[in-house]
């Protein structure tokens, strides 16, 4: 994802790359700023919300309705979460976006737009704001 394709999604806004950041982006469109983290996931992941700062995606394989976890990377947004207007896009779509309710139940969300006070992309080309 580069800063040439949110411009040319977007249309008229102002994009900055941010290095060493929680964040990846900021847009700056008609005196707001939206901060934006890309997160790497693939249509083979699981990302689970495990908390509002925890975040868990499990690389692997899917058959039928098992996954077999090859490998797991936790996600921090504690930083992260304290900004306003979040977003967050997805390299891909992932094959789930599971949540915990509780400690032993998960709900599928893979459909919701909005996620603990963030707004979810499954891809650039789905960037609105």
């Amino acid at each position: 994802m580069s800063k040439k394709k949110i411009i040319e999604v977007l249309g008229n806004v102002e994009v900055k790359k941010a290095f060493f950041k929680e964040y990846d982006y900021i847009i700056f469109k008609d005196d707001k700023k939206y901060f934006v983290k890309v997160i790497r996931v693939n249509s083979s992941s699981i990302l689970t919300i495990n908390s509002k700062t925890m975040w868990e995606i499990k690389y692997g394989k899917h058959s039928g309705i098992s996954f077999k976890t090859s490998s797991n990377v936790f996600v921090d947004l504690k930083k992260f979460s304290l900004l306003e207007n979040k977003i967050i896009i997805f390299k891909e779509k992932p094959y789930k976006l599971l949540k915990y309710v509780n400690e032993s139940e998960l709900v599928d969300i893979s459909e919701n737009k909005k996620i603990n006070d963030i707004t979810i992309f499954n891809n650039i080309n789905d960037l609105e704001i």
